[in-house]
């Protein structure tokens, strides 16, 4: 009788072992199935939202071409020099030190300037009058990561070429 019992229970366990595996291997199909169906899902409300997959055999167009468009060439290195020397008139800067930041942006109209202000405020930027007509300051908090500071310059600078404006550089307090 004790034999019996011990056969059975090795039995029972082989049985729970492989109903087990059985099970773990039907979790797994499961799974595979939900992600190909989420993946799928996800790629069409992709594509519905008017996004195109990223297509990595095309080569990469030059920096200005989407990225600032309202920007050319010769636009994008005067930005770039004037950073550069305002970079070096701050020296050296521990790159999370956080400091004021401050830009200056003219235009010819007064609509083109509130359209302008309309869009940097809803970005989180303050504004505030320069001491120009139809001048404005733009201000904002911001790291002393050079990346980190180019990318919001070149932003204003584009966003103020297509309102009809003029970017004209940056200050920090040192």
């Amino acid at each position: 009788m004790k034999k019996t019992l011990g056969l059975l229970a090795v039995v029972g366990a082989a049985a729970a072992v492989v109903a087990y595996k059985m099970k773990k291997d039907e979790v797994k199909k499961d799974i595979k199935q939900l992600d190909e169906d989420n993946g799928e899902r996800i790629l069409r409300t992709v594509e519905e939202q008017g996004f195109e997959p990223i297509d990595y055999d095309s080569k990469p167009e030059p920096f200005s071409a989407k990225t600032f468009p309202h920007l050319e060439e010769k636009d994008i290195i005067e930005i770039t020099k004037a950073s550069e020397e305002e970079f070096k008139k701050l020296g050296d800067v521990d790159v999370n030190e956080e400091r004021p930041i401050q830009h200056n942006v003219k235009f010819k109209k007064e609509i083109d300037l509130e359209e302008f202000k309309n869009i940097v405020i809803g970005e989180g930027y303050v504004v505030t009058n320069g001491e120009g007509e139809n001048e404005l300051l733009i201000l904002h908090i911001s790291k002393m990561d050079q990346d980190d500071i180019s990318s919001k310059v070149f932003y204003l600078a584009d966003l103020a070429k297509a309102h009809d404006g003029e970017y004209n550089g940056w200050i920090c307090k040192q």
